[in-house]
């Protein structure tokens, strides 16, 4: 059986309810753990992610439940409440992992945004199909015969154990999220999307008369029928007919609106849903509501599986895995005793947008939807919106000298902590906007700047705010990057707006701006970082063209073909012996010494290729924020 995820945009917008619900209701255990640290073969490499995110969940021949989730995958082995997380210091392709399935002898396969992961039980190898663009596979199946398929974006792969088969849609699938496959017993091949559906008969590619929209999740179940969650509706086929099952309301009356996330079968046959909203039964006829949203479970569920012994194990979306204890025949889940699995990690989200080295060496993480972790190297503490955050959506921090933290959000605004209570400052107060505070910095003479999306740059300098724009000085409106110079200056990193066309970098030394683009010698407008090492040499990271560098007088260009590991920059970090790192934005990471380039990637054990954000201690360890959660390398 297979059980899918839920898509991420509907996720996200579920998160928004279920901020601060991880206390447990009152028939529900938080279950006691193990961790079994597995194997490393990257040790100078550790990830820090959570793993209680989950996309999808399996058990295999020894009844080990395996989570394939955005925080690297787990092995829980129930009978002893010990769990093995696995990471790409551990040899996993990419800690953002959406979906398993797993083949007749045994061996596990994990759909990650950067290929296949395939366990046999012992060491992990990582797999993909050859000549493509995108690496990222986003479903995985496997049908009778053991061969298995993989949907990507706009694709299907087959793997027969030795060779891959790529086959490329059209029309309305062309570009499509392939995010559920479904394999009924006589070899046909189900992929769905929210595009629509296709399915293969074993020598090409059809799709059905039906039309069918919104697909997130589906299910072959053994009477021979398919099964597709969409948004709204449950759809079946057997082969001949097409059955629609509108949703329909909760017993919380909620909205009627239901999100389909997971299918799963029992060992009677019964198909059963789960949902943004509920946990359902199909009874033969119709769709009857089995858990409502909270009663007890205060989280999205992602997925469904039903244990050999006829156990429900419910995975969510924020709080692990939940299992109900001695289920009934009659499935009376809402007053029978819940049980709730959970990897004991401290970082809030895996979805990493910033990182802020204290004067004291501990990190201040911006999450995008996760509030704030803050890691002493010991311990773990979040901010989020239930202790005064302004918002859970962080994409920019600063730590000032005294300790005292300052935080750009996606919508709400400026949050200043001074190490016991928040406060907020919008538009309200002067600030430039409220929306997409891309960068955080503080001067030398303790005013704060804000970049911004479009709307340029705010000070905030003895109670006033101050607001610079192109008309001002500004290389653009768009400003992703503030450093201070050596020589107390500040540099700003600027795109331009979608009705500018010019974009660079700008120098404000308190008086004076002077702007530098593509004409003085930056290899593109569109500049997403900037850095500046001890000797006064700016680094500049554009999107699409490569990095620069400039000592005042001369323009130095690097690109892929000169070592840069990518031509999107988003992000640049200077080390303590002025070697300069780089994060890019879909390809790993770069560092420059002495005239030599080295790339590091998901294979040498980064937590995702995807860098937001680099931070250095003094004593050398960098630490990168990417989408699939932090790592720390020791060089």
């Amino acid at each position: 059986m297979k059980i899918r995820p839920l898509i991420a945009t509907i996720t996200l917008l579920f998160n928004l309810f279920l901020a601060g619900c991880a206390t447990s209701p009152n028939n529900v255990t938080v279950a006691e753990v193990i961790d079994e640290p597995a194997p490393v073969i990257h040790p100078r490499w550790t990830s820090y992610t959570n793993a209680n995110y989950i996309n999808d969940i399996i058990f295999d021949q020894n009844a080990n439940l395996w989570a394939a989730t955005s925080g690297g995958v787990v092995k829980w082995n129930i009978k002893t409440n010990t769990y093995t997380k696995y990471n790409t210091e551990h040899g996993l392709a990419s800690n953002i992992v959406s979906s398993v399935a797993m083949t007749s002898d045994g061996v596990l396969w994990f759909a990650t945004n950067q290929g296949v992961s395939r366990f046999d039980g012992i060491s992990w190898e990582t797999l993909a199909p050859t000549d493509v663009d995108n690496p990222t596979i986003l479903s995985v199946a496997a049908d009778p015969n053991d061969t298995l398929w993989f949907g990507s974006y706009g694709k299907v792969f087959r793997f027969n154990g030795t060779t891959w088969q790529s086959y490329a849609f059209s029309n309305k699938l062309q570009d499509a999220a392939i995010k559920t496959i479904a394999v009924q017993n006589d070899g046909t091949v189900w992929a769905g999307s929210i595009s629509g559906v296709a399915y293969f008969d074993g020598k090409s590619w059809h799709y059905p008369v039906k039309e069918i929209n919104g697909v997130t999740t589906s299910i072959a179940t053994p009477d021979g029928k398919v099964w597709f969650g969409s948004w709204g509706h449950m759809i079946s086929y057997d082969g001949k007919n097409w059955e629609t099952y509108p949703s329909h309301k909760t017993e919380s009356d909620s909205s009627s609106l239901i999100f389909p996330a997971s299918l799963a079968v029992t060992s009677d046959h019964r198909v059963l849903l789960g949902s943004s909203e509920e946990i359902a039964e199909f009874d033969g006829d119709h769709w009857r509501t089995l858990l409502s949203y909270n009663k007890p479970i205060p989280d999205s569920i992602t997925a469904v599986e039903v244990d050999p012994d006829g156990g429900l194990w419910v995975g969510t979306w924020n709080n692990g895995i939940y299992h109900l204890d001695n289920p009934s025949s009659s499935w009376s889940i809402k007053t029978n005793h819940w049980r709730n699995y959970r990897t004991t990690d401290g970082l809030s989200n895996n979805d990493i947008r910033a990182i802020a080295l204290a004067p004291d060496n501990s990190l201040w993480i911006g999450t995008d939807g996760g509030g704030i972790s803050h890691f002493d190297s010991k311990k773990w503490t979040t901010y989020s919106t239930q202790n005064g955050l302004a918002d859970n959506d962080v994409y920019s921090i600063d730590v000032a000298a005294n300790g005292e933290v300052w935080v750009g959000t996606r919508t709400h605004g400026v949050a200043h902590f001074n190490g016991k209570k928040w406060k907020t400052y919008t538009t309200k107060d002067g600030l430039a906007d409220d929306y997409y505070i891309f960068a955080t910095r503080i001067a030398p003479d303790g005013s704060i700047w804000f970049g911004f999306d479009g709307e340029g740059v705010s000070r905030f300098h003895q109670n006033h705010w101050t607001t610079f724009t192109s008309a001002d000085g500004l290389a653009g409106d768009t400003v992703y990057s503030i450093v201070v110079a050596p020589d107390d200056s500040l540099w700003f990193g600027a795109s331009p707006r979608p009705d500018q066309t010019q974009g660079g970098v700008s120098n404000f030394d308190g008086h004076t701006w002077k702007i530098y683009t593509s004409e003085d010698g930056l290899p593109g407008a569109r500049v997403r970082s900037v850095a500046v090492t001890p000797a006064g040499i700016l680094w500049v990271g554009t999107y699409k063209n490569g990095v620069s560098s400039f000592d005042g007088k001369d323009w130095i260009s690097y690109s892929r073909k000169d070592g840069l590991v990518d031509n999107s920059i988003a992000t640049i970090a200077i080390a303590p012996d002025s070697s300069t790192w780089f994060g890019s934005l879909h390809q790993g990471a770069s560092h420059f010494a002495n005239s030599q380039w080295m790339t590091f990637t998901t294979s040498d054990g980064l937590a995702d290729n995807e860098i937001r954000s680099i931070a250095i201690t003094s004593d050398n360890v960098i630490w990168f924020g990417t989408q699939g959660g932090i790592s720390r390398y020791q060089p």
